[in-house]
């Protein structure tokens, strides 16, 4: 984490071994949450998840296993927030419509 702003980007590294080689990762997801800085209180948790010298689970590309995260994404985060979207728009869509023939 570093300090001068009010922006703040927690930095995890972290090391794994795939069939006795041993790899290096800082990625903690797919997404970058927070390109732009975090709160500092929301980069003070995140970084709290993950204690100096902890063991921690990784999820790596069988594939190619440099490419690694610590935090999958959650399968019914985006699906849900599609549809609040979608149920939000056939609301909105024809209230706009009527506001604006008024």
């Amino acid at each position: 984490m570093e300090d001068g702003s009010r922006a703040y980007h927690p930095q995890v590294s972290y090391e794994y071994v795939v069939a006795g080689r041993e790899y290096r990762g800082e990625r903690r997801s797919l997404i970058n949450v927070g390109g732009s800085g975090l709160a500092r209180g929301v980069a003070q948790r995140v970084l709290a998840r993950y204690p100096l010298g902890s063991e921690v689970v990784v999820f790596y590309d069988p594939q190619d296993p440099s490419a690694a995260i610590l935090e999958r994404p959650d399968p019914v985060a985006g699906p849900t927030a599609l549809f609040a979207l979608g149920v939000a728009l056939l609301v909105a869509g024809p209230l706009w419509m009527w506001w604006a023939a008024v």
